[in-house]
């Protein structure tokens, strides 16, 4: 029962992230699965909360700029990342 309880509150805290991001004026859902978001927002925008505890959203690429994103389906996408440096893509 209890892992059970524990996905099922996974999905309503990712569904409700999900609408928070689809409902905050600039920002756009690219790519959801079973425990991720992948989402664009304007510079300084950010529609959920994140932080480093379980059960809280990470930034997987916090020194980083996603600058293009490819999905050809569940599971296929590919990210182009910009590092801090501009000499690495």
């Amino acid at each position: 029962m209890i892992a059970l309880w524990t996905t099922s509150a996974a999905r309503i805290k990712l569904f409700r992230s999900m609408k928070k991001i689809v409902n905050t004026p600039g920002c756009k859902l690219c790519y959801t699965d079973t425990d991720s978001l992948l989402y664009s927002t304007p510079e300084g925008v950010e529609p959920v909360e994140l932080g480093e505890c379980l059960g809280q959203l990470k930034d997987e690429y916090p020194d980083k700029t996603i600058v293009e994103f490819i999905c050809g389906g569940a599971k296929q996408y590919a990210l182009k990342v910009r590092f801090p440096s501009p000499s690495r893509v």
